[in-house]
């Protein structure tokens, strides 16, 4: 029987050199794969800031990775009707980007079933309610089915005459700064989606007047921390909101992403970061292109 064959310094470096080949090879599939889906993710986003009659609109949208959780739309779902959310998928990375895909397909006004309920006479549709289309959420989108929650504000906004209709899940609530400079919380809404405890009361209503401002965010921006553990928080955010009233909706949303990058001074980013503003208004707002 001839003796066990043990490996020679060379046999150990060419497997290593096969196992570091290996694991660079994977590392450039999930590479690819995060890019991939970073492009898909950054692709269902709003191009450019759309205007609808009264209804001016404009953003900030920091990732925090290549692939992040959060994902927002604006859309008209017929001539009276607005159609803007804001998600925030937990965690990162391709399984939540896979999650925040599949949302935006079934929130699309082309390819979602959502949106809009048939009925047998004209105009043969009802705009699905904002609390209903939670409540289709849950059922689709269960914790345990996925191991993915999600956040979300979802808003029907009537841009000739103000009229909003909201729901949150688990969301912050969107901040109405007034004209007159008092603020409102739109605070109605239930837990987040994925844990179907939808209530008759979590949907509400409020109605934009001239130049009222309304704010989606997500809690990556009132979250962050600077170099003693501080949060930036919601008061801050409100602060920093009212110091921009004069400001164009482009130049607030980002001066306050800049404040807040501020604030964390050399703490990095923890979350992603998405600001999202409304104006109300008749006349073509400050700064915004003709």
């Amino acid at each position: 029987m001839s003796p066990r064959h043990r490996p020679t310094i060379p046999d150990l470096q060419r497997e290593v050199q096969a196992l570091r080949r290996q694991l660079a090879s994977r590392d450039q599939e999930l590479g690819d794969a995060l890019a991939s889906a970073a492009h898909i993710q950054r692709s269902m986003i709003p191009r450019s800031p759309p205007v609808y009659s009264c209804l001016h609109f404009n953003w900030g949208f920091v990732p925090f990775k290549q692939v992040g959780g959060d994902l927002f739309n604006i859309a008209p779902l017929d001539e009276h009707t607005v159609m803007t959310y804001l998600l925030d998928v937990s965690g990162h990375g391709i399984a939540s980007a896979m999650v925040s895909v599949a949302v935006h397909q079934s929130l699309s006004p082309t390819t979602g079933r959502l949106l809009k309920r048939p009925l047998g006479h004209r105009p043969f549709y009802r705009i699905t309610s904002p609390r209903e289309v939670l409540a289709a959420l849950d059922a689709e989108y269960p914790f345990e089915r996925f191991d993915e929650f999600f956040t979300i504000s979802y808003l029907l906004i009537n841009p000739q005459t103000g009229q909003v209709r909201y729901a949150n899940a688990g969301h912050p609530p969107p901040l109405l700064f007034r004209n007159d400079g008092t603020l409102e919380r739109l605070d109605r809404g239930g837990p987040m989606i994925g844990l179907n405890h939808r209530d008759e009361n979590d949907e509400g209503e409020v109605q934009l007047r001239e130049g009222d401002r309304l704010f989606l965010y997500t809690d990556g921006l009132i979250e962050q921390t600077d170099g003693e553990g501080t949060a930036y928080g919601e008061a801050r955010l409100v602060a920093d909101l009212h110091a921009q009233a004069d400001h164009d909706l482009d130049g607030a949303c980002q001066q306050v992403l800049a404040g807040q990058r501020r604030f964390a001074g050399r703490m990095p980013a923890q979350d992603d970061v998405t600001l999202i503003g409304i104006e109300f208004s008749r006349r073509e707002p400050a700064g915004l292109a003709t």
